[in-house]
């Protein structure tokens, strides 16, 4: 039985307006997304039958996860099958599917138009799983420069648009709009990466502008179902990403000189988001609760992750706890280890 109520400040739970009640069962879900989901079940009982829980992260499937179910960070369970004790979990599905899942139930043509799925026909999927099809797409154009790519699927582009690189990485996969139903759905983050000539990336990973009064609220180690929220940038760099990498010949002003190289799926380390990410996360809590902008970790200070402006220009500011303004800030990964996860891939 799926419930869907609409939410609103001030008004008790039980008083929400329900905008959907509806049984559902998983032969009535499109053939493509029970598909995606048999293959997600298996990816997590593969971790769990050979004593590998303790590594089960929310990136490592598209609509089907495993999240974390306990009253706090040091409640662990022996796994039956050995390994280190692990956190408990319990099957989820993903918010991002119920999302798109809710619209297409409640406003199916709207959601129609705002999604565009990269696999229209579902019989692909009987051979291949969805990363392994998507990543085939990628394949034909490897090597290929921008200018000859842009020829052969970028009709309509605007070189000069931010998102230049990302739509046509969408229009590599087939796909014409901006909302992929597919990654809606899993969450999946695409990051276009552009490398220079000798494979150092032009510059870090950016992510969005964090609130300093939201940051302070967060911790770190929250279940899904504690009151408290969670790390924004935590929930982030859980989610799995497409990477698509193009690389500069020489002074990299002409889609002449410029090539797509390849494009790979990757999820942070769960040793290094618990570790290091974690580690310069609750450095910039620290100096945010005391107002200090001054310390928030810097780029010299960590070889994967640091804080630094991110607003439109100097006058785009957010209000430490003590009133002060400063430039909005968000969390970056630092290039030199996106250059280790192109290389390792």
């Amino acid at each position: 039985m799926l419930v869907s109520y609409e939410h609103e400040d001030g008004r008790a739970a039980v008083d929400h307006p329900v905008r959907i009640a509806q049984r559902l069962s998983f032969s009535e879900l499109p053939e493509r997304d029970r598909r995606i989901i048999e293959e997600d079940w298996r990816k997590i009982h593969g971790k769990i039958s050979a004593g590998r829980a303790q590594d089960l992260s929310e990136g490592d499937t598209e609509y089907l996860g495993a999240c974390t179910k306990a009253a706090n960070a040091s409640v662990t369970r022996t796994q039956a099958n050995g390994g280190e004790a692990a956190k408990p979990r319990a099957f989820s599905f993903k918010a991002g599917y119920m999302t798109v899942l809710l619209r297409q139930m409640l406003s199916p043509d709207e959601a129609a138009e705002e999604y565009e799925s990269a696999i229209k026909d579902s019989s692909v999927l009987r051979k291949k799983t969805f990363e392994q099809e998507i990543l085939s797409r990628f394949t034909p154009f490897a090597g290929k420069t921008i200018t000859d790519i842009k020829k052969e699927v970028g009709k309509g582009l605007n070189p000069k648009s931010k998102d230049y690189y990302a739509m046509l990485a969408r229009r590599m996969m087939g796909v014409q709009g901006k909302k992929i139903e597919e990654f809606e759905k899993a969450e999946i983050t695409m990051k276009t990466v552009q490398l220079r000539a000798d494979g150092m990336p032009k510059e870090d990973m950016s992510f969005p502008a964090f609130r300093f009064a939201e940051l302070v609220k967060e911790d770190w180690d929250a279940a899904v179902d504690d009151e408290k929220p969670g790390s924004s940038f935590k929930e982030q760099l859980q989610k799995r990403f497409l990477i698509v990498v193009y690389q500069c010949q020489g002074d990299c002003k002409s889609g002449d000189r410029k090539r797509f190289v390849k494009a790979f799926f990757w999820t942070m380390p769960n040793d290094v988001l618990e570790g290091e990410v974690q580690r310069v996360w609750r450095s910039a809590v620290k100096a945010v609760k005391k107002s200090d902008g001054s310390r928030l970790p810097k780029k010299s200070e960590s070889a994967v992750a640091h804080v630094r402006p991110h607003g439109r220009d100097g006058s785009d500011t957010d209000v430490l706890p003590d009133g002060s303004a400063i430039t909005k800030r968000c969390f970056w990964l630092d290039k030199k280890f996106i250059k280790d996860v192109v290389d390792s891939h």
